[in-house]
């Protein structure tokens, strides 16, 4: 499963069978825990793009109440994921990604943000 979770997110979504949630879904559906999976979460343009896709379209049947809903919700709204899609907008013209890429990661981070201000309150 590691394999194909690492294959999947080093592939542009549109040559990939699966998106980073719709794998995470699956892996929460056969009881795994997702932490490990994140934690292993791959570099590079294609990953950073996955990522945004999934800040904006999080994977759906799981609450933060359930073991990988609370894994998954922790680690989607933490440090780590600001971090990436902050570093893949900043690095986005040299690694020669598309207008469409840049306005996806651009809306995710926002998305991001409002999220973060929104847990505060």
């Amino acid at each position: 499963m590691h394999a194909w979770w690492r294959h999947s997110l080093s592939s542009p979504i549109s040559d990939s069978r699966w998106a980073a949630r719709d794998l995470l879904v699956v892996i929460g559906d056969n009881a795994r825990a997702a932490d490990s999976y994140l934690a292993e979460w791959p570099t590079g343009t294609y990953a950073d793009v996955h990522l945004a896709d999934m800040v904006l379209d999080p994977p759906l049947g799981h609450t933060p109440g359930d073991r990988f809903g609370h894994d998954l919700d922790a680690w989607l709204f933490g440090p780590v994921p600001l971090a990436r899609l902050n570093a893949a907008i900043a690095t986005a013209s040299r690694n020669r990604l598309g207008a469409e890429d840049i306005a996806l990661l651009t809306s995710a981070r926002n998305q991001h943000l409002n999220e973060l201000k929104v847990r505060k309150r």
